[in-house]
């Protein structure tokens, strides 16, 4: 849940293959590389050696056997990530191709793949945009998840007629062991596709970016639909899950954009997290009776669905599903459901005694009907009926639950309310004020970002940590009570709280964290307490109306952009103890800054190699 929620606070990046893939970039061998010309590599157990790295301009390329005497036998993880290859022929002593080695190579058209290669490993190719057919060889047995991920202009995959590993059928790559469908390549160009008959699981990716697929048949026989496994389809229209599939991963069907309609057929059991996320078209989606199952954000920002109906057999559901589903007017559970309930429109889990949801287009109660076993809310809007209230006995507001509920003005939470979950209340964009009882002790990260009229708020007493983000972009927050409980003040946590003019940070706070207060145009005073020993990057960057700091003691280093373009800040204490400045630290602050500091200090020696004006303690201005 965690995970999903913090891609939402990169502002929504998704869960597809594409992060999986850029991972490579991130990949550094543990000890430094070996180095051979243009060439970096690594000796593996065997004495054998793995490229790393390649640093050469060559626009084609024939790999070398060997490096310094070592048999080259493996292309290592990103080796070639992003590379400006044209061509490549792999020599005949590798024997694996690791994940994501030819990444964003977009002008790779040639590869020669040895029959030397017995395994491919996840993406290896990704996003090869140029390449346009790859011959497999019959060596190879072992593939994982689909290679050619993103190649957009790939159209033909063949295997070598004795691979007794792999084999193609209706132009789809598959693994003969486990009947695993691992590739369609991305230029296929038949707009409605059947399977070949006898698959049984639709692998991680396999579908990825197969732009011109409007429709599909997923034969009786297929147990699994894997990761991403059509993420991007952005011309696909609907589909029927047929009851033998039992799971459907996560982020399966995300940003199919074209999607109207999911029918899963009885016998499918779970709904992986962010499985139809961004399906934007998406208006009507069967949940079968045999469900147990549906995960994190599993609909997220299905736009266009109006309502959903729970089956009695879904024991587990996780992070707001439903999350900007900015049409949602209707959640029904069936009335045979022991783990979960509607309570003025508003979905509840029972087990945990935990708020879910609350649909985006929700204003305050109007009639309660019933439908086809289903208790489902019907509202009439009114704009005085903006206003809710949490019910009595709740224990949790779960992750996302208000996500996105942008007509709620006003919501009072009561005493049995002990926790807030991550991205709770993120983009009510017209919530001007919550009431948080002192019984809340966690309010996670993100809970009230984007709450663009929120005025006021006062942090409960419990609570021990302002988490990351968690009045982000508040743009009318302009009164804040932290309590003196707090120790912590996360990493952005009041980022572009534009109209906040002063706030006190307690006594016991040892640690502001990156970007904390950055952008808050309107702060002109903030006393930082003498506890705060480490200040973070960019804590208090823009913060253009403040005029005075002071350091306290304690504090060894002011990091990056910590001030940076605070134009209006004149006056800077700086204590004996700080032994680091970064060089922007205070770039862009006024030209008539002065520091205070302490003869023969750290900072007497950065303000004389900068530049600075600055004084002694006591002396006059």
């Amino acid at each position: 849940m965690k995970k999903l929620f913090a891609i939402l606070a990169a502002f929504l990046l998704l869960l597809t293959a594409c992060a999986a893939a850029e991972e490579a970039l991130f990949y550094y061998p543990l000890t430094p590389p070996e180095t051979s010309g243009d060439w970096a590599y690594r000796l593996l157990d065997d004495g054998t050696a793995e490229i790393t790295h390649y640093n050469g301009d060559a626009k084609t390329l024939d790999i070398p056997s060997e490096l310094e005497g070592h048999v080259v036998t493996s292309i290592g993880k990103g080796a070639f990530y992003f590379g400006s290859l044209t061509s490549v022929i792999i020599p005949d002593s590798v024997k694996t191709i690791e994940d994501s080695a030819f990444s964003s190579c977009y002008y790779l058209a040639s590869v020669t793949i040895p029959d030397s290669v017995k395994t491919i490993r996840d993406l290896a190719f990704y996003k090869c945009q140029s390449l346009t057919s790859v011959t497999i060889p019959g060596s190879v047995m072992y593939i994982g998840e689909n290679p050619f991920t993103y190649c957009e202009n790939l159209t033909n995959i063949s295997v070598s007629y004795d691979n007794e590993y792999l084999g193609v059928e209706n132009g789809a790559l598959f693994t003969k062991p486990d009947r695993r469908l691992v590739c369609l390549p991305g230029a296929f160009p038949d707009r409605i596709y059947s399977m070949p008959e006898g698959i049984q699981i639709i692998g991680d990716s396999a579908f990825v970016g197969c732009r011109s697929l409007e429709s599909l048949i997923i034969p009786d026989g297929v147990t699994a639909i894997g990761n991403n496994a059509f993420t991007d389809c952005e011309n696909l229209t609907s589909v029927t899950v047929p009851g033998s599939v039992k799971n459907i991963g996560a982020s399966a069907f995300s940003y199919c954009s074209s999607l109207t309609s999911v029918n899963m057929l009885d016998g499918v059991t779970s709904i992986g997290d962010g499985a139809f996320y961004y399906c934007e078209s998406l208006t009507s989606v069967t949940i079968p009776d045999s469900m147990t199952s549906i995960g994190d954000n599993a609909f997220y920002s299905c736009s266009s669905l109006t309502s959903v109906n729970i089956p009695s057999g879904v024991t587990f559901i996780g992070a707001n599903p439903f999350a900007d589903c900015i049409s949602l007017t209707e959640i029904g559970v069936s009335s045979d459901n022991a783990y979960f309930y509607v309570t003025d429109g508003v979905l509840f889990s029972r087990p945990d005694r935990r708020l879910v949801c609350c649909p985006c287009t929700f204003v305050s109660p109007g009639q309660l009907v019933s439908k086809k076993g289903m208790r489902i809310m019907s509202w009439v809007y009114s704009k005085s009926n903006r206003r809710y209230s949490v019910p009595e006995g709740t224990l949790v507001i779960g992750d996302g639950a208000f996500y996105g509920c942008a007509n709620i003005t006003s919501v009072t939470i009561p005493e049995s309310v002990t926790s807030i979950g991550e991205w709770a209340f993120y983009n009510c964009e017209d919530l001007e004020s919550v009431i948080i009882p002192d019984s809340v002790n966690d309010i996670g990260s993100y809970a009230f970002s984007n709450c663009l009229n929120l005025s006021s708020a006062k942090v409960p007493d419990g609570v021990t940590e302002i988490a990351e983000g968690t009045f982000f972009g508040c743009t009318n927050l302009t009164s804040l009570t932290i309590p003196d409980g707090v120790k912590s003040i996360g990493n952005k946590a009041f980022v572009m709280c534009s109209k906040l003019a002063s706030v006190t940070i307690p006594e016991g706070v040892t640690s502001i964290g990156d970007q904390a207060f950055s952008y808050c145009y309107s702060l002109a005073s903030v006393k930082i307490p003498d506890g705060v020993i480490d200040i973070g990057n960019g804590a208090f960057l823009g913060c253009s109306s403040l005029t005075s700091v002071t350091i306290p003691v304690g504090v060894t280093d002011i990091g990056n952009m910590a001030f940076y373009r605070c134009k209006g800040l004149t006056y800077v204490t700086i204590p004996n103890s700080v032994t680091n400045i970064d060089p922007l630290a205070f770039l862009g602050c006024s030209e008539e800054i002065v520091f205070t500091v302490e003869a023969g200090s750290y900072a007497e020696e950065y303000c004389k190699t900068n530049g600075c004006m600055y004084r002694y303690p006591g002396e006059a201005n």
